[in-house]
């Protein structure tokens, strides 16, 4: 009868070690020499609360800037039941990091088909833009944590549609060129001498700040009351 050499009971063979991925390793070592270290954000203010503040002032003062700062923090998303999370998602999209990533993980997957005929996979890829970028996610500082999120929010953007940022449009106004003055923005080049209706955003707002354009409100988004949900 044959002898029984089955591993007696307690016993287990040593186990393989998992193969280390080089791939995951040479980003992580590329991400800790080139990381950036995250804005330190703190807690972030109850929005909601403040927007409902700045319509008191409005009322009691009639001064209009309280009323366009609640007006911008609703254009924003910041006037909600989730401040932390709509501060979060407002810093990452204000980024410049951030506001690369999506399209960087698309070139690289793209890049890597045209070399070897094969797509990286949405984790690989995730994982050279984090290191590339320098990206952290929020509330860790692992590189393995910086590469999930990211992985995640690229699924998001690819099922919703790469991400068009929010710009803070809070209404209308009427801008002038200012004689002289030539905007660095290709969109504020060729305004007609009469001036014309554009939205009140953020990329316009810059031009205002520097003084290439005059300008005049047209229009306010209008809020919702102090009881509503946001």
């Amino acid at each position: 009868m044959a002898s029984n050499s089955k591993t007696p009971k307690g016993r287990r063979g040593a186990r393989t070690p998992k193969p280390v991925n080089g791939h995951f390793k040479a980003c992580e070592a590329e991400w800790k020499a080139e990381i950036r270290k995250p804005i330190a954000k703190g807690a972030a203010p109850d929005g909601k609360k403040i927007a409902i503040g700045l319509r008191k002032l409005h009322e009691i003062t009639g001064e209009p800037l309280f009323v366009q700062a609640a007006t911008a923090l609703q254009a924003y998303g910041l006037a909600g039941r989730s401040p932390g999370r709509s501060a979060e998602r407002v810093w990452e999209s204000n980024t410049p990091e951030w506001l690369g990533a999506p399209s960087l993980m698309f070139g690289l997957m793209m890049d890597a088909r045209d070399k070897t005929g094969k797509m990286l996979t949405d984790r690989a890829a995730a994982a050279k833009a984090v290191a590339r970028l320098g990206l952290t996610a929020p509330n860790s500082k692992t590189f393995d944590a910086a590469v999930e999120h990211l992985r995640k929010r690229y699924a998001k953007w690819e099922k919703e549609g790469f991400p068009q940022f929010e710009l803070g449009e809070i209404g209308t106004i009427f801008v002038v060129p200012v004689e002289g003055r030539v905007p660095k923005e290709a969109f504020a080049r060729f305004l007609p001498k009469e001036g014309k209706d554009v939205p009140n955003n953020l990329p316009w707002r810059k031009v205002i700040a520097r003084g290439d354009v005059t300008v005049r409100v047209k229009s306010w988004r209008e809020l919702p009351p102090n009881s509503a949900s946001t």
